[in-house]
């Protein structure tokens, strides 16, 4: 069986990793697997089960030992999650706040990574992942490793522009999960060295895409004059 070709993208919050990557699968009729959902549908779950405090996150692991990751369950094996039968809701400012914190934990990532790798087995063309220890550690040998990066102050600009949030805090918060994304314990945030860097500080959504559809397709060529 020929194998699934791969597409990792990384990167810190805010630089298009999952728009991107849901582009580059479409177009070439991929699955996309969006790492950080996964995340955030546990981060929901545990917020329904205990609060949303810091004090009920830290009394929530100490009572529960992480056992509400069981209730999570993924739907159709894409980017759907559902907890008591009902969709997670992923974007909320409680999820927000507590999804880099629930993501530091081992036990969580471990999990995680469980789920990622049971959703690569049963692809059968192609996948492009992203998150931020794709490249790294979920798919190492992928056939093409892609890191997004920006400055923080154009993605708190981003940001500032879609939302109703002071610049200054977006701003704070971005470089507060920057630093937790590259010095948590396990798995940090890294650019492997084998990744192709994209800076899109002054790249349209659009130019961006095209730039990795057009790596995929040299990557492609690469491969199909291999076999000549």
């Amino acid at each position: 069986m020929a194998k699934v070709f791969e597409i990792a993208i990384d990167g810190h919050a805010g630089v298009g990793k999952s728009t991107t990557a849901k582009r580059v699968a479409d177009f070439f009729g991929y699955t996309h697997i969006n790492s950080g959902d996964i995340y955030r549908a546990i981060t929901y779950v545990f917020l329904k089960e205990y609060g949303s405090t810091k004090e009920d996150f830290r009394k929530g692991l100490n009572r529960d030992q992480l056992g509400f990751l069981r209730t999570v369950k993924i739907e159709n094996n894409r980017n759907a999650f559902l907890y008591k039968g009902k969709p997670c809701e992923l974007r909320t400012d409680d999820v927000n706040a507590f999804v880099p914190y629930i993501a530091q934990i081992k036990e969580v990532r471990d999990h995680v990574h469980k789920i990622q790798n049971r959703l690569i087995r049963h692809e059968t063309k192609g996948i492009v992942m992203d998150g931020r220890d794709i490249g790294s550690n979920i798919m190492p040998n992928a056939e093409l490793k892609v890191y997004l990066t920006a400055s923080a102050e154009v993605r708190a600009m981003r940001r500032f522009k879609e939302s109703d949030g002071d610049y200054d805090d977006i701003l704070a918060q971005i470089k507060n999960r920057d630093f937790m994304d590259t010095n948590r314990k396990h798995a940090p945030l890294v650019k492997t060295s084998d990744a192709f860097e994209i800076n899109n500080d002054c790249l349209t959504f659009d130019e961006q895409v095209k730039i990795i559809i057009d790596k995929v397709m040299e990557i492609k060529k690469k491969e199909c004059d291999g076999y000549l």
